[in-house]
């Protein structure tokens, strides 16, 4: 199920034609430890193999923000958001 992510975000940006030719793409990535790359070096995370697949299509994508822990729920993250704000 994990390998999918990439590829369905990829299926939920579609084409990304209507940024400028100077501007950059950002996003936020939240999750656990897939997001994080939990014991394996950050390029295998999928937030970083989006954006090397972003950019071999021409997309300029800045590093992404990624808010992830090892364990971390659904709660986790709710109780981290509701704390930022």
């Amino acid at each position: 199920m994990f390998k999918r992510i990439p590829v369905l975000l990829l299926l939920l940006l579609g084409p990304i034609t209507s940024i400028g030719q100077n501007e950059s793409i950002s996003f936020l990535a939240l999750g656990d430890s897939y997001t994080a790359a939990t014991s394996e070096s950050t390029i295998n995370s999928w937030p970083e193999q989006l954006v090397q697949i972003l950019k071999k299509k021409g997309t300029s994508v800045n590093t992404p923000e990624i808010l992830a822990k090892a364990g971390w729920t659904s709660t986790d993250l709710l109780k981290l958001l509701n704390l930022s704000n």
